[in-house]
C-alpha cells in the first residue's frame, strides 16, 4: 500500500543510499586498494563470497559447491554481484572508477581465472 510523502512516516524515515553511491562511498574510503566485485559485495553487503570461494578451492568440495548453489544465500549472492556489476560499468564510464583485470596467478589474484578489480579514478 502506497504512503503520503506528506506523513509523518515519510518524512521522519531514514534516507536510502542506493548500491551505486554505497560502492562509490566505499572506494573513496579505500583509495589504495582496488578490489573485485565478490569482494566489494562482501565489504558493502555483508556477503560470504570471501568464504565460498575459499572453500571451493580446496581439492574435493564438490558437495559443498552442491549445498551452496542449492541455498538462498547463493541466489541473493548472485543476483547482488550482477547488480553490482552493472553500477560498476556505470561508475567506468562516469570516470568515477577504474579496472584492471589482474591475470590468473599474479600475487594479488591467485584465482584460477583473470579477474576484474576495481578503485577509485
Amino acid at each position: 500500500m502506497p504512503i503520503s510523502t506528506e506523513s509523518d512516516t515519510w518524512k521522519e524515515a531514514d534516507v536510502g543510499i542506493s548500491d551505486k553511491t554505497g560502492i562509490l562511498e566505499f572506494l573513496e574510503s579505500n583509495p589504495d586498494k582496488a578490489f573485485t566485485t565478490p569482494e566489494l559485495c562482501d565489504a558493502i553487503e555483508d556477503t560470504r563470497w570471501g568464504e565460498v570461494i575459499e572453500e571451493l578451492q580446496k581439492p574435493g568440495q564438490t558437495d559443498k559447491l552442491v549445498e551452496i548453489h542449492e541455498s538462498d544465500e547463493w541466489d541473493r549472492m548472485m543476483m547482488l554481484q550482477r547488480e553490482y556489476n552493472i553500477h560498476l560499468d556505470d561508475l567506468m564510464a562516469s570516470g568515477d572508477v577504474e579496472c584492471r583485470v589482474i591475470p590468473s596467478g599474479e600475487d594479488d589474484n591467485p584465482s584460477e581465472e583473470d579477474a576484474s578489480y576495481y578503485t577509485i579514478a
